[in-house]
């Protein structure tokens, strides 16, 4: 349980990047907002990785990296499918959504928490 409110932690601050990045990609740059997600999420991921292997799990860091991050990533693309379906129904079925984008955005995040968490613990750091 412990590592579990650790990793809702890391979450909570690869949110704080994820939607900051998306908000401004959108507002300020005037992407669009599938390809603003898909530069915040990459961040995000990036940024929950180095937090989560150091304060999560207490990994070894002589271990492989570019190796461990590789599969972290993928992981996390997985629950991304998820995240980002919900997101994007979301914002395409409620039409005021769009300009809400931080509730689809919630949304989505908490339903792939419990997904990333146990595959991430199983598959990238063997502990679970």
């Amino acid at each position: 349980m412990k590592q579990f409110i650790k990793f809702g932690i890391v979450g909570v601050l690869g949110f704080i990047v994820d939607s900051s990045l998306l908000i401004y990609c959108v507002d300020n740059l005037e992407f669009n907002i599938v390809v603003s997600r898909l530069i915040s999420f990459s961040c995000a991921v990036f940024v929950t990785w180095g937090i989560n292997r150091i304060f999560t799990f207490k990994y070894d860091n002589k271990s492989n990296k570019s190796k461990e991050y590789s599969k972290y990533f993928f992981i996390q693309v997985l629950g991304a499918m998820i995240n980002f379906s919900i997101f994007i129904t979301l914002i395409y079925m409620v039409d005021a959504l769009k300009s809400m984008l931080l509730i689809p955005l919630f949304v989505g995040a908490i339903v792939s928490l419990f997904f990333n968490f146990k595959f991430t613990k199983m598959k990238v750091y063997n502990n679970g």
